[in-house]
C-alpha cells in the first residue's frame, strides 16, 4: 500500500471510519500535476518553500485527496479531525481547500518556530504540544519510533543533508549549523 505519515500505510477513503462524510473522487491528471501545481501556488501564497511543501504533502499522502491513515488523519494534507476544524478546513477530502489549510499551518508553524522547517514539520507531523515538551528530543529514535526523524529526514534530506545538525529556513540562504542559524 502507499505511504505516508512517516511511512504508516494509507487506506482508501472506502476505509474511512464509520460516521466520516463522504467526499467525491477528484479527477487529477497523472501524477497529480494539477495538484501539484495547486501545492506550489499555495505554498508560495504563505510564503512557504515550495520545494518543500511539494515533498511534505507527497510525504503525507502520495498526492491522494482520498488517504486516510491508521491514526485517522484525512485527505492529501492528512489533518487529523480536530487540527483540521481549527484550521477551518470543513471537508479535508477537498483537496484544494485542504493543500490552502496545510500552506497556511505550515506558516503558523514556521512563525511559532523561528522559521526553522526541521521544527515546523516536527509540529505538522507529531504536534507543537509534543515538540514543545520535547525539544530536539523530537528528532530521537525513542520518539514514536523515530516517526518524526523519519519524516523530516524524507523531506529535508536533499536540503539539508543531516537534519541533526543543521537547521534550513526557506530563505534562499544554505542551510547553516543549529547553533548559527
Amino acid at each position: 500500500p502507499e505511504q505516508g505519515m512517516g511511512g504508516t500505510p494509507i487506506v482508501a477513503a472506502p476505509g474511512r471510519p464509520v460516521g466520516m462524510p463522504s467526499a467525491p473522487p477528484i479527477a487529477a491528471p497523472t501524477a497529480g500535476g494539477d495538484l501539484r501545481t495547486h501545492a506550489r501556488a499555495m505554498a508560495t501564497k504563505y510564503n512557504v518553500d515550495p520545494d518543500v511543501f511539494e515533498r511534505q504533502i507527497n510525504q503525507e499522502s502520495g498526492f491522494n485527496p482520498q488517504a486516510v491513515s491508521p491514526a485517522g488523519a484525512q485527505g492529501i494534507a492528512q489533518f487529523m479531525p480536530e487540527t483540521g476544524r481549527g484550521m477551518g478546513l470543513a471537508d479535508p477530502f477537498e483537496p484544494y481547500s485542504a493543500l490552502e489549510a496545510a500552506a497556511r499551518h505550515m506558516r503558523q508553524n514556521l512563525d511559532a518556530n523561528r522559521g526553522d522547517y526541521r521544527l515546523a514539520l516536527a509540529v505538522y507531523n507529531a504536534g507543537q504540544g509534543n515538540v514543545d515538551k520535547y525539544g530536539e528530543g523530537v528528532f530521537g529514535d525513542d520518539f514514536a519510533n523515530g516517526e518524526t526523524k523519519r519524516y523530516v529526514q524524507n523531506i529535508l534530506g536533499g536540503r539539508t543533508g543531516a537534519v541533526d545538525d543543521l537547521v534550513y529556513r526557506g530563505d534562499g540562504e544554505p542551510p547553516r549549523p543549529i547553533g548559527l542559524a
